[in-house]
């Protein structure tokens, strides 16, 4: 299975049973982001922001949670305005 897959996977069934709806996830975060930056912060933006932690975190080390939490960032973002 591919990063892609696992990390639809993931979106859309253990990460959503632990944390609930992954675009209200990203809307609630986007609003404390938007808070404490002093700047307006969309939740495609934390998307594609997160997926970028998980790539950098990557390019360290490898471990197939960072790039199946990208594809799942990655999935998320695709979903947002």
């Amino acid at each position: 299975m591919s990063a892609t897959s696992r990390g639809r996977k993931l979106v859309t069934t253990s990460r959503m049973r632990d944390y609930g709806d992954p675009a209200e996830t990203m809307r609630r975060t986007a609003l404390a982001w938007s808070a404490l930056l002093g700047t307006d912060v969309s939740p495609k933006q934390v998307a594609l922001c997160m997926a970028a932690l998980k790539l950098v975190r990557e390019s360290r080390r490898h471990k197939r949670d960072n790039l199946d939490d990208a594809a799942g960032y990655v999935e998320i973002a695709s979903t947002l305005r």
